[in-house]
């Protein structure tokens, strides 16, 4: 049997009921860079974890400890575990661990299966330390962002956005953006407004536009949109990313300065009128008087 799960690559170790170390095939003791003597009889959570308590401890945060588990429920486990290994190297195992019994049917062993995940491990919580990143920029920005997928439906929203539309971020997610941003039942482009997603999924560039949206209390809100597609591996673009900024503050002052400007070429126009009619009153007075002359003389 020995020589059996001697050839098997991946590390195995069976385990007793008192946490001791029953059993290690080959590829365990290379992966714990020990001899046979020095791991047999030893406790596991000794060998694979540095600590002198079982998984689960203080000194081991939230670990799930399977031999626990399985003496508890006589089920097999299946867990990622993070092992801290005799020379201090930090190891990520998959373990899948099963119950051995005896004549009786009663748990007296397990045998855990162990694969080295260390470098998907490292690679995920990198990943995960860069979408939180990220995150926390996307949601440190004022304006508002918004994914879009290619049915106009929102994928993912910052806090800028929830606060534009005065939604929560649930309430939006998997509903159509115009549905949201216009209250419509249908694309803002089918009622002949133009559309800066629609065309960064048509032309694959950025798109920048000046839309009127309206909030959850239907009052309506100028927003600058900035759409960028997003592409895949292919090169396809499968969704846009939107970034909203509210100019509803600076458009209604632009507004009102067009006013205000209309407002002084209509008096300008009117003033000069006038001008033009006092100085044509002024030489009719000046004719009329050289006539009077004239008159007078004869």
């Amino acid at each position: 049997m020995r020589k059996i799960l001697d050839i098997i690559a991946d590390s195995i170790v069976i385990i007793g009921k008192d946490f001791k170390i029953v059993f290690a095939n080959k590829a365990m003791l290379e992966l714990c860079r020990l001899k046979e003597d020095d791991i047999i009889g030893r406790m596991c959570h000794e060998i694979f974890h540095g600590c002198h308590e079982p998984c689960g401890a203080a000194c081991l945060f939230d670990a799930l400890c399977p031999l626990a588990k399985i003496f508890k429920t006589g089920k097999a486990v299946s867990v990622t575990h993070r092992h801290i290994m005799p020379n201090g190297r930090e190891l990520f195992s998959d373990i899948t661990a099963s119950p051995l019994r005896d004549e009786k049917g009663e748990v007296i062993q397990i045998i855990e299966v162990l694969r080295d995940v260390t470098e998907k491990e490292v690679m995920r919580k990198k990943l995960e330390e860069q979408e939180s990143f990220l995150e926390s920029i996307l949601e440190g920005i004022g304006d508002g962002v918004v994914v879009i997928d290619r049915d106009f439906k929102i994928i993912s929203a910052n806090k800028g956005y929830c606060s534009q539309v005065k939604m929560s971020c649930d309430e939006m997610i998997g509903k159509h953006c115009y549905e949201v941003s216009h209250h419509l039942s249908k694309p803002c482009y089918e009622n002949g407004e133009e559309c800066s997603v629609k065309e960064a999924f048509e032309t694959g560039s950025s798109h920048r536009i000046i839309h009127t949206h309206f909030d959850k209390e239907n009052k309506p809100i100028y927003i600058e949109t900035v759409s960028y597609p997003l592409k895949n591996e292919s090169g396809n673009t499968v969704s846009a990313i939107e970034v909203l900024t509210d100019v509803t503050g600076r458009f209604g002052l632009e507004k009102n300065l067009k006013e205000k400007v209309k407002e002084l070429e209509e008096f300008y126009d009117m003033a000069v009128g006038r001008e033009l009619k006092m100085m044509e009153l002024k030489e009719e007075i000046e004719r009329l008087k050289e006539e009077l002359e004239k008159h007078k003389k004869s």
